[in-house]
């Protein structure tokens, strides 16, 4: 499996590597940069609690950072702890920057994107709502299924099939 993937990787990456960069697909350009920039080996989590130390971040818990990079990857947090880097200095930390204030951080933005996340599906909700409401006021309430309020009989066809699907998938009362 991992061979059919390097295989179609590899065409992915090769295939379309004369085109402008705009026009390449987001996977490609992954592939791409991955497989011919990324050089470094993998580090154990004490390999990387010793890298940051040698560049800088002050970690006040070596266990509770080691748990932390068990469950929260480097990459992820990387993020977080880019602001407190020298800029032009590689991966050097400023002075007095610490991990758990780049821990810190990355809590407040997961909990912000769950309150975002949140509000932007009530919004969602009720405008979904007010679109139904509206169209099954105008139309009927299987406005829908109907063949005359659409631009493209194809996508009309999906969309049913795919509601069905849904339906069938469903264990909701309706």
């Amino acid at each position: 499996l991992l061979h059919t993937f390097l295989f179609y990787a590899t065409f992915a990456v090769t295939d379309s590597a004369t085109l402008p960069i705009e026009q390449r697909t987001r996977a490609e350009l992954l592939l791409f940069y991955t497989m011919n920039i990324y050089n470094n080996k993998a580090l154990s989590i004490q390999e990387q609690i010793e890298r940051l130390k040698k560049n800088g971040l002050i970690i006040d818990d070596e266990n509770q950072t080691n748990k932390t990079l068990s469950i929260i990857s480097y990459f992820r947090l990387a993020s977080y702890w880019r602001p407190m880097e020298e800029k032009g200095q590689g991966h050097q930390f400023k002075p007095n920057s610490h991990f758990n204030n780049a821990l810190l951080l990355y809590y407040f933005d997961k909990e912000l994107r769950a309150l975002i996340f949140s509000a932007i599906q009530s919004i969602e909700i009720a405008l979904r709502t007010k679109v139904i409401h509206s169209f099954s006021i105008m139309y009927g309430p299987f406005w829908f299924m109907d063949d005359t309020l659409v631009k493209s009989l194809k996508q009309q066809i999906e969309n049913i099939a795919s509601l069905r699907k849904e339906l069938d998938r469903s264990k909701e009362d309706f």
